[in-house]
Order: structure tokens, then C-alpha cells, then sequence
């Protein structure tokens, strides 16, 4: 019994020494996370609350301006669209460098600038107003 019980207690040290629980690396300050786990991306989606500040650089790289595992915001990649979604009443900033970026799509209260000068040599912006169908005749 003594033999079994110091079995399982040295097995789960082992498992939970190689678990690597966050994916996130946080400044100092607690108000910038960078997402370090996020994959290769074309397109970008903002829809909400959010303010997308994108640059070109030699990487993928996304850091949001707030603490992002306390609220209710969403940063995701899937099939080579990274999706920003906030509908919070606090503005979400996400700061994005991209290496090959082709399209962006705007929609609700998203605002997309460029932090700086962007290389692109073609780039599809669409925006996609949140009154668009208030408008429309019935």
C-alpha cells in the first residue's frame, strides 16, 4: 500500500512538471499580454469593441492592451483568419504585426489604423457597418 500511494504521488509530480499551463507572456505591469501561441494568419476580423493597430514585421505577432484571460474577449486563429472579437463596454487595443496580411474585415464599432508604414502589395479592406440592415428597406 506504502509502495502504490509513493508511486502515485511521484507520477503526478512528473505529469505536472511537464504541463506548461499558460501560453501567454505578461509584462511586469499586468496590462499587456502577448499571445505567443498564435499561428500563421492572412486575414484579419475585428468585430465589436475593438481597435486593431496593425505593422508588417518578419513574424506573426499579437499583443493585446489589457488583461485578456480576465475578460470576455476572443483572439483566435482558424484556417488562416486571426478573429479579434470584444463586446465589452471597455475598448479591447490589440497591437498586430503580420508577415504576409492580404485582407482585413471591419465589422460593428472595430477601428483598424496602421501603427506606422505597412508594406503591402495588395491588401483588401471591407467594412461592414452595424446599422447596415436597420437601413435597408423593408
Amino acid at each position: 500500500m506504502k509502495k502504490s500511494i509513493l508511486f502515485l504521488i511521484a507520477i503526478t509530480l512528473v505529469v505536472l512538471g511537464s504541463v506548461n499551463f499558460t501560453y501567454a507572456a505578461a509584462n511586469s505591469n499586468d496590462t499587456t499580454v502577448t499571445l505567443s501561441a498564435i499561428g500563421a494568419f492572412t486575414k484579419i476580423e475585428a468585430r465589436g469593441n475593438v481597435q486593431v493597430m496593425v505593422a508588417t514585421g518578419d513574424k506573426n505577432a499579437v499583443t493585446v492592451d489589457n488583461n485578456y484571460y480576465a475578460e470576455s474577449e476572443l483572439v483566435q486563429v482558424e484556417s488562416g483568419v486571426l478573429r479579434i472579437t470584444s463586446y465589452s463596454a471597455e475598448k479591447l487595443v490589440v497591437y498586430v504585426t503580420a508577415k504576409d496580411l492580404r485582407s482585413i474585415a471591419a465589422y460593428d464599432n472595430a477601428i483598424v489604423k496602421t501603427d506606422g508604414k505597412i508594406a503591402l502589395i495588395s491588401l483588401d479592406v471591407t467594412l461592414f457597418p452595424m446599422l447596415l440592415h436597420a437601413l435597408a428597406p423593408k
